[in-house]
This record gives structure tokens, sequence and C-alpha cells, in this order.
């Protein structure tokens, strides 16, 4: 179900490889530090969702 009203930022990749988010987007995910995350990439796009959403789906302990 595609969400009606999306946030869209502009972030950097820091030195170290790091992606900052911003609160809005963190508040809508519901992630907090330490919250663990799944990236799917393709040639031009990375796809981030928590890990807790598709681990239940499969089944598999974190």
């Amino acid at each position: 179900m595609p969400d009606d009203n999306p946030i869209i930022t502009v972030t950097k990749v820091l030195p170290k490889g790091a992606v900052q988010l911003t609160p809005e987007v963190m508040e809508r995910l519901g992630l907090r530090p330490g919250t663990r995350l799944i990236l799917a990439a393709t040639d031009d796009a990375v796809i981030i969702r928590r890990a807790r959403v598709l681990l239940e789906r499969q089944r598999v302990p974190m």
C-alpha cells in the first residue's frame, strides 16, 4: 500500500559509510538507536526496512 504522505529528504553518506536519517523519518518508521535494519541494493536504489518486520514474516529469531 503506497504512502499518501511520503517524507522526501536529502542526506549524504558520511566518511565511515553511515547515512543519517532525519528525525521525521525515524519517528514515522519507529526507529531508535540500535534498531536492526535490512538494506536491499539495486543498481540505483537502496531500500531500508526494519529487520523485525521481515524476520517476523519468516519466523527467524533475532
